[in-house]
């Protein structure tokens, strides 16, 4: 892949971020770091863990706050849909999330993000 469409993919993701609300964008944030910081990576077969009491750290709320934000913006955030041009020049639209874990008794959502 040239670099010419590295950066026309980057542009794609910067416009579709945009339309995300803060708590969305937040769940992103936490998610990409919480992969690289354990090494899992983001994958189509594994989710990622998102606890509200690290949620309620990271953004200065209580866990409780956290974790209703944490539902709310993924609620939304599975039904958000973006659209970006492939290599070939095919316009291919995806969503965001393609599955998510209520974890109730734990304070926490399990997500599995779709990889386009």
């Amino acid at each position: 892949m040239s670099k010419g469409n590295l950066v026309v993919k980057t542009n794609q993701l910067n416009s579709a971020l945009q339309n995300l609300s803060l708590p969305e964008i937040r769940i992103i944030q936490l998610a990409i770091v919480d992969a690289r910081e354990t090494n899992t990576g983001l994958s189509t077969d594994k989710p990622l863990r998102i606890d509200a009491l690290r949620y309620a750290e990271m953004f200065g709320t209580t866990r409780q706050n956290g974790y209703q934000r944490m539902k709310d913006a993924e609620e939304n955030l599975f039904n958000r849909r973006f659209s970006y041009v492939d290599e070939k020049g095919k316009v291919v639209k995806s969503r965001w999330i393609q599955q998510v874990t209520y974890l109730d008794d734990e304070g926490a959502i399990e997500l599995v993000f779709t990889l386009a």
